[in-house]
């Protein structure tokens, strides 16, 4: 807490083993999203506002303070635009509701991604990608965003290859594309000097550093272009529930446990099962995958959708429970979209994309996806 980064108004040298509160935050204030960093922290209401406090060297929150910030304050500037924000070493990236992004702070290695080398930024500048953006996550001193159409584009240092560009450089300043990840990214998380991107398939894929094995890939060489990690693979298993109705059927309920799934990775859930109870023969069910037709799916804020029909809006069926399972994720807009039991309700005007997995008990896994607009 030297530079207030615990946010109660107080400083010390000492560090606090005991949680307090966070103080200044009016009432009104509604907590949608933390995000912490080296030296400060920020918040993002439900209705867009970003709050910073901390270390205030840099510029890193986003106002011209003098001194650090003990409690939270405002970036006034940016209003209620704010959907997430990701706090680096010195430096602050916010998704904004617009999918854009926007970022302040410390610009020593272009970690602001803004074409200037300028060393420090206090006021939010979106940044020029290729595309709209979905995710961001901030390193020591470097930039990367998963991009709404599954691509990563990376900016800053690039000493140890953290960019995943193909080659080390001293730094960029502008977003360039990640080498390696072929397929769609549905998540993207930044450490020190390295990051990782899960594909939608479940692969992890890594890239930077890896003095210390961070990559998991076997060794101690830094990669300057994605590698996947051979032994690790995010799938969803299930725990089920079974209820038997007075027809005869068992219809199964399966609420995925993701397995090793890292923060912030896309909400999952299981669509339902179902199997009759009179089926004895070891005649497996005919395979629900029909020939692929995309139905765009539109709700109005507060409706729901049911997993069937999400499946159905793909060309899938529910399969039974002998053939194989389904499983449905939200991979973008998930202040868009939540899941409601097995179906998934619209809370905000906008978009959010899914993700259908059909895992049958023998041969490939299928996987379409689908985008739900919300007004």
């Amino acid at each position: 807490n030297n530079f207030g980064q615990l946010g109660n108004g107080t400083t010390n040298t000492v560090a606090n083993p005991t949680p307090v509160t966070v103080s200044n935050i009016p009432g009104s204030f509604s907590v949608d999203h933390l995000e912490v960093g080296l030296y400060h922290a920020c918040a993002i209401s439900t209705v867009g506002g970003a709050w910073c406090w901390g270390a205030h060297s840099n510029g890193r929150l986003g106002t011209t303070a003098g001194s650090s910030v003990l409690q939270p304050t405002a970036t006034s500037s940016l209003g209620t635009t704010a959907r997430t924000a990701l706090a680096g070493g010195s430096h602050t990236c916010v998704v904004l509701t617009n999918d854009t992004v926007t970022c302040f702070g410390r610009n020593n290695k272009g970690q602001l991604g803004q074409n200037t080398t300028t060393s420090e930024n206090s006021t939010p500048t979106v940044v020029s990608l290729s595309t709209t953006a979905s995710a961001v996550s901030a390193g020591n001193e470097f930039t990367c965003v998963l991009l709404t159409t599954g691509a990563v584009e990376c900016f800053g240092r690039n000493d140890v290859g953290q960019l995943g560009e193909g080659s080390t450089s001293v730094s960029r300043y502008t977003p360039g594309t990640v080498s390696g990840l072929s397929g769609t990214v549905v998540d993207i998380v930044a450490g020190t000097t390295h990051a990782c991107a899960v594909m939608s398939t479940g692969v992890v894929r890594c890239w930077g550093e890896n003095a210390t094995g961070e990559l998991g890939v076997g060794n101690y060489d830094p990669s300057y272009t994605a590698v996947a990690i051979a032994s690790l693979n995010i799938m969803p298993t299930s725990t089920t529930t079974t209820t038997t109705t007075t027809t005869t059927t068992t219809t199964t309920t399966s609420t995925s446990v993701p397995a090793a799934v890292p923060e912030n990775s896309p909400t999952q859930v299981a669509a339902p099962q179902t199997n009759t109870t009179a089926s004895s023969t070891t005649t497996l069910p005919a395979s629900p995958i029909k020939k692929k037709k995309i139905t765009p799916i539109r709700l109005r804020v507060g409706r729901k959708i049911s997993a069937a029909s999400i499946a159905a809006s793909v060309s899938f069926a529910i399969p039974k429970q002998s053939w194989g399972t389904m499983r449905i994720s939200i991979m973008t807009g998930g202040k868009r979209c939540k899941f409601s039991g097995t179906s998934v309700k619209a809370v905000r005007r906008g978009t959010c994309s899914v993700a259908v997995v059909l895992l049958p008990k023998n041969g490939k896994a299928s996987i379409r996806n689908n985008t739900i607009t919300i007004s």
